[in-house]
């Protein structure tokens, strides 16, 4: 049984990543290759020069690529026709697909160079007009193709399945979370607005606007580092493997600590007078994290809507929910093709319609 294609979003991102990384090691290059005047920075200047180098011979080049991508495209769709062997199909898929995804990207770095060759010389400006639809249409033709690189069907499916048994699993072992996702990110905001409440009367002798000013900064930092983290960490609460989760709680309560740190700093440096009082309150703003307890099961419900252990909870149960659902749609998407593939094929759907046509 032949395979469900990729999505297109995945491919797109696929190469649109592979791109980029291909463009950033070829500028880390060029800066190691002119170590005195780049410092070993990347360097981005080359991409004009050889933008305006590849005008004639890239537009030439380029328009033979739709070509290419429709001779892929039909070779593909016409080898699960013709040969038999499922193992042979599979091969053919795999391989025109990879063809597919190189030709996309391809088109995509030329297209990119003509675009920085206009800054270099804005007579190629007109080449624009040939390249971009063309390497638009070669994009949408090899992406189909692209498509095509995909497990066997029954790997898709036992993959589908595994999925849907964890998230499962991940649920039935999940804390019990806040009465509602409002609750949960409401609770965030209580606490960053308490941490904000504590700079703002640090400041007030300061002045009202200081005072102003020290508390939408630190509720709007901390506010927003605690629903990164939050969001970062949820998973751990169900994740099984201990190094697994040690890892996710110190990057991620490493960049909380940055966030935060960063905006204490700045206030200080504002305020100077008030650095001692800013310094104690952006502490307990680092401190709050520690909050994120899992609350035991006979905890009332009221406790647990008001605790940003409920609200951790509350985002993992948000995200399971979602999983679910995707692999449940998945598995759908899987049962609906094997039915459509045990129907009659081309050649009984002729048949019938000529015989509907007689009648």
């Amino acid at each position: 049984m032949e395979p469900i294609p990729v999505s297109r979003v995945h491919i797109n991102v696929l190469i649109l990543l592979a791109t980029a990384v291909l463009f950033m090691m070829i500028s880390w290059c060029a800066g190691v290759a002119d170590l005195p005047r780049s410092g070993g920075n990347p360097r981005f200047d080359w991409m004009p020069r050889a933008g305006a180098d590849l005008s004639d011979v890239g537009r030439s080049a380029i328009l033979q690529f739709p070509g290419w991508a429709l001779a892929l495209l039909g070779l593909t769709v016409g080898g699960q026709v013709v040969l038999r062997a499922e193992r042979a199909r599979s091969s053919l898929r795999r391989v025109l697909g990879l063809l597919g995804g190189l030709l996309a990207l391809t088109a995509l770095a030329i297209v990119v160079l003509a675009v920085a060759a206009v800054f270099a010389d804005v007579d190629t400006l007109s080449t624009l007009l040939v390249v971009i639809p063309v390497g638009a249409i070669t994009w949408g033709v090899a992406v189909e193709c692209a498509r095509f690189v995909a497990p066997a069907f029954n790997a898709q499916r036992d993959i589908a399945v595994a999925q849907l048994r964890r998230v499962l699993d991940q649920r039935a072992r999940a804390p019990r979370p806040t009465s509602t996702t409002l609750r949960a990110y409401s609770c965030l905001v209580v606490w960053a607005a308490g941490v904000g409440l504590m700079e703002a009367a640090v400041l007030w002798p300061v002045s009202l606007r200081a005072s102003a000013t020290g508390f939408a900064l630190a509720t709007a930092v901390v506010g927003i580092a605690l629903f990164l983290l939050a969001n970062f960490t949820s998973s751990t609460l169900v994740q099984e493997s201990q190094s697994t989760r040690i890892w996710t709680r110190c990057w991620a309560s490493v960049f909380y600590v940055c966030l935060v740190l960063v905006a204490g700093l700045n206030l200080m440096v504002l305020v100077p007078s008030a650095a001692l009082g800013t310094a104690v309150v952006f502490l307990i703003g680092l401190l709050v994290p520690t909050a994120f307890v899992r609350l035991p099961t006979t905890a009332p419900q009221r406790l647990i809507d008001c605790s940003l252990g409920g609200a951790l909870a509350r985002i993992l149960h948000d995200d399971l929910a979602r999983s679910e659902r995707t692999a449940r749609h998945r598995l759908a998407d899987l049962d609906a093709h094997a039915r459509e593939a045990t129907g009659p094929g081309v050649l009984g759907r002729l048949i019938r319609a000529v015989e509907a046509f007689r009648h």
